[in-house]
């Protein structure tokens, strides 16, 4: 059985914006390994392995983070919700500004699975972040846990993902639905901007970081709004994987499903919006994978331009694809 995977990019003739000239790029036949396709490459990588470590501790400070603010607005703020919302988007602000020049400042598991499924991360690359991300989690609760005093820690369940019917006015599956909702609008705006490269660009790395904040302020205040006694939507696996790991209990586990499956849902959801409307949707589909390419940003399957033998060179202002034999 071959080991090998065959991609023929198409023949497409665009107008780069630095060149008033057309260039037409022609049909390269291309064979990717499955190691190549899977990104085991990646597993060598002493930058990735450092990246992992980064999202590690920055999910393991914002989960220890969100744990303090959220059992803390509960006893400042006559409304939780809003007091929540507000720290949680300057403590996301600061520490995806802090953690991305180092790693792509991810600190949660639905936009690194949604980054793999729209081709910008390989396959083992997001695997390693997204176990860095739940082993960071639990570490951070555990530290809150540990701080706290154990009073409060049982009686509001080390403020984890916790969903009652009786209380929150809906019920499971509506719960699931808002769940959702929520984290497909915060995992698509992350990913249609920040995680984009060509986007990340254009908004730059100081407000990059805020933006995400505020996204994800306005979804912990309108869905903690929907109805009393729910507490909103978590939007992160990791937050309620921690919690759940370093207390347990019948509270945080008989529905973690809601909170881990609902965001899987929602990663898929928004890497086929991506897929089918990237930020450059003007453009042909054709146009932008081959773009993709010369940006450097195709990780579709998992390799790199060296790799599958692609060359990218200048001449005279435009940009042409040579193949080289292996």
């Amino acid at each position: 059985m071959s080991t090998s995977l065959a991609v023929t990019l198409p023949k497409v003739t665009m107008k780069l914006q630095d060149s008033p000239t057309q260039q037409t790029w022609r049909f390269v036949d291309i064979k990717i390994s499955w190691k190549h396709f899977l990104g085991l490459h990646d597993l060598k990588s002493s930058a990735v392995w450092r990246a992992s470590l980064i999202e590690m501790v920055f999910m393991g400070f914002f989960v220890f983070g969100s744990i303090i603010i959220s059992m803390g607005s509960h006893m400042h703020f006559s409304s939780p919700t809003v007091g929540s919302a507000f720290f949680h988007f300057l403590m996301l602000g600061i520490f995806v500004r802090a953690s991305n020049p180092p790693s792509d400042a991810q600190i949660n598991p639905t936009v690194t699975l949604c980054a793999v499924l729209s081709g910008l991360y390989t396959p083992a690359k997001g695997l390693l972040y997204i176990l860095a991300q739940s082993f960071g989690s639990i570490v951070g609760a555990l530290c809150a846990k540990t701080l706290l005093p154990v009073e409060e820690v049982h009686r509001k369940h080390l403020a984890g993902c916790v969903f009652r019917n009786s209380t929150a006015g809906l019920n499971s599956h509506q719960a699931f639905i808002s769940e959702f909702i929520f984290s497909l609008i915060l995992v698509y705006m992350n990913i249609m901007v920040p995680v984009d490269p060509k986007q990340f660009q254009l908004m730059g790395l100081q407000f990059a970081p805020f933006y995400i904040g505020m996204i994800a302020a306005l979804c912990i205040y309108v869905s903690g709004s929907i109805a009393p006694g729910y507490g909103g939507a978590f939007m992160n696996p990791a937050r309620c994987i921690g919690p759940a790991a370093a207390f347990g209990g019948a509270e945080l586990l008989d529905n973690l499903w809601i909170f881990l499956f609902a965001p899987v849902l929602a990663a898929v959801v928004a890497a086929a919006l991506y897929r089918g409307i990237p930020p450059d949707h003007r453009r042909s589909a054709s146009e932008s994978n081959v773009d993709d390419q010369y940006r450097g940003k195709g990780k579709s399957f998992g390799y790199g331009d060296e790799e599958a033998g692609l060359a990218l060179s200048a001449d005279s202002g435009s940009k042409q694809v040579q193949h080289h034999e292996a």
